[in-house]
């Protein structure tokens, strides 16, 4: 299955298979942080070039639209680069950067916290979550919630993650779902990640 990626004018333009079959993508809202810490950290380009094919850096050196899609393999890439050469693969230093971003995604969707609810702002992240890959077989759904707990289950597929790169997502995820939690008034927010042979469980309790 070969990508063609077609950039003009500093945007990538167009996406499509040579062959036939369905491409795993992702949307430009998320991948957008990763390439800002790429293009942040340009001076650890000979470290990060293990990690990135060509494609890759034409991606991170072309305009990031929030509403186009752009294959999934490179967005799995260019957050393996981050892990290892930004976060020095701490789990840590990942789960910040996941508050981080969640930051950031309430720049454009506002409505993400629900006030004096913080099951409800994170279950309104996994749907939102759910809109910005296409074709993948991963998926988050609710396990349980009762008063100030909350309980997600996380799948990650073999088809959709880097096998060492699950456990970072993983921390990543639930570093956004905590930030979320928090704003919308959670205190004293414990945070547990569990690593199942085929699922992360992700618990939150205030």
């Amino acid at each position: 299955m070969i990508l063609t990626l077609t950039i003009n004018h500093g945007k990538v333009k167009n996406l499509k298979h040579t062959e036939g079959g369905m491409m795993k993508r992702v949307k430009g809202t998320w991948l957008t942080d990763y390439v800002k810490v790429i293009r942040a950290n340009k001076d650890k380009k000979t470290e990060f070039e293990p990690f990135l094919k060509p494609e890759d850096w034409k991606i991170v050196d072309s305009k990031i639209l929030p509403s186009q899609w752009y294959p999934l393999e490179s967005f799995k890439r260019l957050g393996k680069a981050i892990f290892k050469v930004v976060a020095d693969s701490n789990l840590q230093t990942t789960r910040q950067f996941g508050r981080l971003i969640a930051r950031e995604l309430l720049k454009t969707y506002k409505n993400l916290v629900i006030p004096d609810d913080p099951a409800a702002s994170i279950l309104k992240l996994i749907q939102l979550h759910e809109n910005f890959f296409r074709d993948i077989d991963s998926g988050t759904q609710l396990v349980e919630k009762k008063d100030r707990y909350i309980h997600i289950k996380l799948t990650l597929a073999a088809t959709d993650m880097i096998d060492e790169m699950a456990e970072p997502f993983a921390w990543q995820l639930a570093g956004k779902m905590e930030e979320l939690a928090i704003l919308a008034g959670a205190k004293n927010v414990t945070l547990q990640v569990q690593k199942n042979p085929q699922n992360f469980d992700l618990k939150f309790s205030w």
